[in-house]
C-alpha cells in the first residue's frame, strides 16, 4: 500500500521538526528571489548531477558487493556449488544508491562550496520546500545524512550475511553455510540425508503458485532448501544437484506438491 499524501507530509514535518533549515536572513541579505536568480544554474545542473551521482553509485555499489561475495566463497568448492542469486545486488545497489547519493552529494557540495556559501544554499533550499506548500524548511544535507547512517549500514550487513549463504556439495561432504552465521561452515556427510524432495507448488494467501523447489532433510530432522521459484538454467542446476546428492546418499527425489506434505519421519 502506498502511502497516502498525509503520511508524507508527517514525514517532512518530523524532518523538519529534526533537521529545521536557518531562515535566509541570518546568512545573507539577498532576498528569496535574488537568490532564485543566483542559484537558477546550479539547481538545473544539480539535478543532473544527483541523477548521474545515483547512477555511478549504483555501479560501484555493484561492483563491490561482487567482488565482496566472490571473496567471501573464494575458499569454497564451487563444481556443484548453489550460492547467491547475484542478480539480486544488482537491485540491493540501487538502495543503497537510493540512500547515500543525497548524503555524498551534499558532502561534495560542503567542500567545494565552503561553509558559509553551502549554509546559505542550504537555507534556499529549505525556503524553496516551504513555499512550494508544504510550510516547513527542512536541512537536506543532515536529513540525507541521517538516511544514510540509519539505512545503509544495515544493508550492507544484510548483504553481507547473504552473501556468505550458500551451500557446497563435494564428493565427500556437503557443506552449508546457512543465513546470519558469517563464515561459520555446516560439514554434512552424505548419510546424515534422511530424504530429498521436489517441492511443486507454495501458498499464496488466496490461491497457490507453481514455484518448484528442492529440500533436502537430514537424520536429526534439519532442513536445507534451494530457492524458491527458480527458473532455467538455475532451476535444471539445482535439480542436477539434487541428483548428485541422491546419488550419494542412496535417496531418491521424491516429487510431493507442498512442502507439508513432507513426511515427519
Amino acid at each position: 500500500m502506498a502511502p497516502g499524501p498525509g503520511s508524507i507530509l508527517a514525514g517532512y514535518r518530523l524532518l523538519a521538526w529534526l533537521f529545521p533549515a536557518r531562515d535566509i536572513s541570518e546568512l545573507t541579505s539577498e532576498s528569496y528571489e535574488e537568490l532564485c536568480e543566483k542559484y537558477r544554474s546550479r539547481d538545473f545542473w544539480g539535478n543532473w548531477l544527483g541523477c548521474l551521482c545515483y547512477c555511478l553509485l549504483v555501479v560501484v555499489y555493484f561492483l563491490l558487493l561482487l567482488a565482496i561475495g566472490n571473496w567471501i566463497t573464494s575458499g569454497v568448492p564451487r563444481e556443484r556449488f548453489i550460492g547467491p542469486f547475484e542478480f539480486l545486488y544488482f537491485f540491493a545497489a540501487g538502495f543503497l544508491s537510493l540512500f547515500s547519493a543525497g548524503f555524498f552529494m551534499f558532502l561534495m557540495l560542503r567542500l567545494v562550496l565552503g561553509k558559509q556559501e553551502y549554509d546559505t544554499y542550504l537555507a534556499y533550499g529549505g525556503e524553496k520546500i516551504r513555499r512550494s506548500g508544504l510550510r516547513v524548511r527542512i536541512h537536506f544535507g543532515k536529513a540525507f545524512g541521517l538516511f544514510f547512517w540509519v539505512f545503509v549500514p544495515p544493508l550492507m550487513l544484510a548483504m553481507l550475511a547473504y552473501m556468505d549463504t550458500y551451500a557446497s556439495f563435494t564428493e565427500q561432504n556437503i557443506i552449508l553455510n546457512p543465513y546470519w552465521t558469517l563464515g561459520q561452515q555446516i560439514v554434512r556427510p552424505y548419510q546424515d540425508v534422511r530424504g530429498i524432495y521436489e517441492i511443486k507448488k507454495v501458498h499464496r494467501r488466496n490461491h497457490d503458485e507453481i514455484e518448484p523447489f528442492q529440500v533436502i532433510v537430514f537424520t536429526d530432522g534439519t532442513r536445507w532448501e534451494t530457492d524458491r521459484g527458480s527458473l532455467d538454467p538455475k532451476l535444471q542446476m539445482q535439480r542436477d544437484v539434487m541428483t548428485f546428492v541422491a546419488g550419494k546418499s542412496g535417496k531418491p527425489v521424491k516429487p510431493v506438491e507442498f512442502e507439508e506434505d513432507i513426511p515427519a519421519r
